[in-house]
């Protein structure tokens, strides 16, 4: 009996040895996702602080993902960026968007704008929105509106852009914002 009862209590004392190591790497690893976690975020509030001030101090460029004709359609594009320096703007959308209906008609979007803010607001999930009207140089005739949609903890934003007459909707683009 005395040989069974020193089995046991040494097997008792091995799996007590092992539950602690269990948990001290179960600790471990929820502190260390915990600390990755909190890194991410820090990252990420960091990115929309440095995006907000670029927006408000109207130099800042958004690199263009993904643009939407009015039916919705959609497609990724490379090289493709709005930028603002004050009051002048630049849009230049990748020459590989034209090649296909229905976005072929954007084309003469590509161009020099003055840009003037219209209007800037925040929602209720702190997403920041910047209403401008930008005129083409070249065509004075030719003037958009564009709702810039900053999302609230990040860098990344949507841009809507239509004719400022409001007749239709033009495109809508995704991307990042960042300072130009």
């Amino acid at each position: 009996m005395s040989l069974f009862f020193c089995i046991l209590t040494a097997n008792l004392t091995a799996m007590k040895k092992s539950i602690r190591t269990l948990l001290a790497a179960m600790t471990a690893t929820a502190l260390l996702t915990g600390c990755a976690t909190q890194k991410n975020s820090s990252a990420r509030q960091s990115s929309s602080i440095v995006a907000i001030a670029a927006l408000d101090a109207g130099y800042y460029v958004i690199d263009i993902d993904e643009v939407y004709a009015p039916n919705g359609q959609r497609t990724d594009v490379t090289s493709s960026y709005f930028s603002v320096e004050g009051n002048q703007g630049l849009l230049n959308l990748s020459s590989v968007l034209f090649r296909n209906e229905p976005f072929r008609r954007l084309s003469d979007l590509r161009a020099s704008y003055d840009v003037q803010v219209e209007a800037n607001s925040v929602t209720e999930k702190g997403d920041r929105i910047f209403q401008l009207k930008i005129a083409n140089k070249k065509n004075l005739k030719a003037i958009y509106e564009m709702y810039i949609t900053l999302y609230a903890d990040s860098d990344q934003c949507a841009v809507r852009m239509g004719h400022a007459r409001g007749q239709n909707h033009l495109c809508t683009f995704r991307g990042r914002l960042r300072p130009a």
